[in-house]
């Protein structure tokens, strides 16, 4: 019997080309899930963080909040910069003209959209370059929002 955070599973082993017995212990889970959990999390957080500074806090404006959320995530987070941006981007959607998220609780469909989108990106290197997978992982969680929920369509 195993204690309550230890995990017995089958791996296939690559070297041997055999399937074995594994102990996976809490720590050994905790490395495999945590950056894809952290992500996941920043991404959603930034999103909504975003998007609450533009329009709900002083008179900064879309441009301003995303840039400001990015400049603290450089100075705080280094190593989290990457996936606080893509949050940040899908969270300077505008609920002005032309109105595209109407209220902060419509916010919650793209940003769980860019969190799904920004994984396998960044896990597989797609799209890598100078910054423009951040917008368009934004722009493609925004858009299918807009698809998805036809209330939070333009009018």
């Amino acid at each position: 019997n195993f204690s309550h955070d230890d995990e017995s599973f089958r791996i296939w082993d690559v070297v041997t080309g055999q399937e074995e017995d594994r102990r996976m212990d809490w720590e050994e889970t905790m490395q495999w899930a945590t950056p894809h959990a952290i992500q996941f999390f920043a991404v959603v957080v930034t999103c909504f963080y975003s998007y609450c500074l533009a329009h709900f806090g002083p008179e900064f404006g879309v441009q301003m909040a995303w840039s400001f959320v990015v400049c603290l995530a450089s100075l705080f987070m280094p190593k989290l910069v990457e996936p606080i941006a893509v949050g940040a981007i899908a969270g300077m959607s505008s609920n002005n003209d032309p109105r595209v998220i109407p209220n902060a609780m419509w916010i919650t469909f793209p940003a769980i959209v860019a969190g799904l989108l920004w994984l396998p990106m960044n896990d597989y290197d797609l799209f890598k370059g100078n910054g423009g997978r951040y917008g368009m992982v934004g722009f493609l969680a925004t858009n299918i929002a807009l698809l998805t929920v036809p209330e939070a369509a333009p009018k």
